[in-house]
């Protein structure tokens, strides 16, 4: 576990789960097929989705193309189609703990 100062800094639930992951490893979600651990459900299906090959994530462009990641498939509609995405202005961000002790 990471007890050091963090100089993390996100909106109020990103922190919560940087916390719950980074620092008291927290991974609640487990594969069935072959046991690995993720912290998030998300991390988890994509995983799944290598096992499987499911490939759920569609091009929004109807190319044909499908994607296990839908990082990867964001990646692929601005390097083949050329989307750009857009501009998120931040809201107010919190800071993680400067110690979890």
């Amino acid at each position: 576990m990471s007890w050091g100062p963090c100089a993390y800094q996100s909106k109020k639930q990103l922190v919560k789960r940087h916390i719950e992951t980074t620092h008291l490893e927290f991974k609640p979600f487990v594969c069935d097929i072959c046991s690995k651990a993720f912290p998030q459900k998300t991390s988890l299906d994509i995983h799944h989705n290598g096992h499987t090959g499911n490939t759920p994530h569609e091009c929004i462009y109807k190319c044909g193309h499908s994607f296990k990641d839908p990082a990867r498939r964001h990646r692929h509609h601005v390097d083949k189609h050329g989307h750009k995405p857009k501009q998120h202005h931040g809201k107010k961000k919190h800071q993680g703990p400067k110690s979890l002790i």
